[in-house]
């Protein structure tokens, strides 16, 4: 199967470095890393959403409550 980048797609992944690292844009050419969902959902034609558990959380250096502010999809985002 061909990368999604001879198809023309660009892939923009949001969230905190701790679920989405800076490194993920080394797996191709047409993925990009953003911290602001604003940013992500600019010009954007499709949106596909990820639940996270709050248990897959444990151990990792996230303040709930600012990743649910930051992060959360609503009728403002």
């Amino acid at each position: 199967m061909p990368p999604v980048s001879k198809f023309g797609v660009k892939i923009i992944l949001c969230g905190p470095p701790e679920l989405a690292p800076d490194i993920a844009t080394t797996l191709a050419p047409s993925i990009r890393v953003t911290r602001h969902i604003e940013d992500a959902l600019h010009g954007t034609d499709v949106v596909m959403l990820l639940r996270v558990q709050k248990e897959r959380l444990a151990g990792l250096k996230i303040d709930l409550s600012e990743y649910i502010a930051r992060y959360q999809m609503n009728q403002s985002a």
